[in-house]
């Protein structure tokens, strides 16, 4: 699921870069300022969103509750096949 919204921000990003980079016919300056404003949006979410694992230990296993959801959708594809 990351690993879509990943490639749907990479697409979007294609996308919208080669307008930003003609804004520069309006003011020389506004691409870079659009980039630092995006690029400075992306470092904010990035710090609120992903925890810090300094010195901290990492889990080694998935909760059993995700466990029990990923058993639960195998048995009902073989039931069906």
């Amino acid at each position: 699921m990351c690993r879509a919204i990943c490639n749907v921000g990479a697409r979007f990003g294609s996308l919208i870069a080669p307008g930003i980079i003609h804004m520069r016919h309006q003011w020389e300056l506004l691409p870079y300022l659009v980039f630092f404003i995006l690029l400075t949006g992306q470092f904010i979410i990035g710090l609120i969103l992903l925890p810090e694992t300094k010195d901290r230990p990492l889990i080694d296993e998935l909760p059993e509750k995700t466990i029990e959801k990923t058993e639960s959708h195998k048995n009902d594809s073989n039931a069906v096949l």
